[in-house]
């Protein structure tokens, strides 16, 4: 259970339009953590690196697949199909909207590339706790990119996205 927990938990991404009863008393990690007890007025921690011209507009996601072990089919339906309505928005000043059909208002946060390794990363609330995400960008070009999200032991979840 706590193991399914964990794996909710850092799907907070994947899972940013549902509201959970779900609590984790996982530590936090590299890739995707939730910092508990923050407060949604606060501001992510993380400033913008850089921002890249190619990144800015809407995104919109048009695939997904993962390669995750031990997590239940019905719970990696639930976040593959719940992904395929998100879209992100990256401004020039370095914060993003990221949007779906449930949270039509979207969390808003800061975002931070690195061109040179080619990392997103991703700071955030959700439901009021700080979600720090972090993504190897395997292609950007002007009309499509695509995500990794290292999992860690459990796997990797691949996320293609179309500019709008």
């Amino acid at each position: 259970m706590k193991k399914i927990i964990l794996i909710l938990s850092c799907f907070s991404i994947l899972l940013v339009n549902c509201k959970s009863d779900v609590k984790s008393d996982a530590k936090p990690n590299v890739t995707s953590n939730v910092i508990p007890n923050q407060k949604s007025d606060t501001k992510p921690v993380s400033k913008p690196m850089a921002t890249s011209d190619v990144l800015t507009g809407t995104w919109k996601v048009t695939d997904y697949d993962s390669q995750l072990q031990g997590i239940p089919d019905n719970v990696l339906q639930s976040a593959k199909n719940k992904t395929l309505t998100s879209s992100y928005t990256f401004n020039d000043d370095g914060t993003f909207i990221l949007r779906s059909a449930s949270v039509p208002n979207g969390n808003t946060g800061n975002y931070s590339y690195s061109k040179e390794a080619n990392i997103l990363e991703l700071n955030y609330f959700v439901s009021g706790k700080q979600t720090k995400v972090i993504y190897q960008l395997e292609e950007v070009n002007a009309t499509t990119t695509k995500w990794i999200q290292d999992m860690n032991q459990i796997g990797k979840i691949f996320i293609t996205l179309k500019k709008q």
